[in-house]
């Protein structure tokens, strides 16, 4: 299946590359996120922030690679924190 794709992406690059880093980047997120939910209920909500687990649920959901780069309130209350 995935060579049918290849074969019917390769005239088009900017796909090509686009489908290629977008299941690169959910191979390696699901069970990042997984691990940080588990992460987070051992520390009892203390690590990592709830703006990171956020960013990484929405994404899974839309496939939106901005939503990682957005900014949320609870990053901007951990830069406070951090000051």
């Amino acid at each position: 299946m995935l060579l049918i794709m290849h074969d019917a992406l390769d005239e088009v690059e900017f796909l090509d590359v686009y489908f290629k880093v977008m299941v690169k980047l959910m191979v390696l997120l699901y069970p990042l996120g997984s691990a940080l939910v588990n992460m987070s209920k051992v520390t009892n909500g203390a690590f990592p922030p709830s703006g990171l687990l956020k960013k990484i649920k929405n994404f899974e959901k839309t496939g939106d690679l901005d939503s990682l780069k957005q900014k949320t309130e609870s990053d901007e209350n951990d830069e406070n924190f951090k000051e």
